[in-house]
């Protein structure tokens, strides 16, 4: 899915735990322990023309990254399929959890 990070959680401490890690993200879903809360910090919820334009945007203001827009954009996948199994699965975990 879609990764656009302003802010992100690198460390989760004692009380959390992670779900989710890419090689350079070592937090992408976390799960806070004894209670029901869970985070993730992708953007499955974005249609791709959202997506197109914070990449667009983001290539025009910070020219010295050197990001190429039309690479990025090119491996879109529209993740919404993905996101509602996923947040479909949680819930269905937590409703038989308790």
């Amino acid at each position: 899915t879609f990764v656009s990070h302003g802010d992100e959680v690198r460390d989760v401490g004692g009380a959390m735990r992670v779900l989710a890690s890419t090689p350079d993200r070592p937090v992408h879903g976390f799960a806070v322990q004894d209670l029901p809360l869970r985070g993730v910090q992708f953007h499955c919820e974005m249609p791709y023309e959202e997506t197109a334009e914070i990449v667009h945007g983001r290539a025009e203001r910070h020219p010295a990254l050197h990001l190429d827009p039309a690479a990025t954009l090119a491996g879109y996948v529209d993740s919404a399929p993905i996101a509602t199994r996923l947040f479909g699965n949680w819930l269905a975990h937590w409703v038989n959890a308790n």
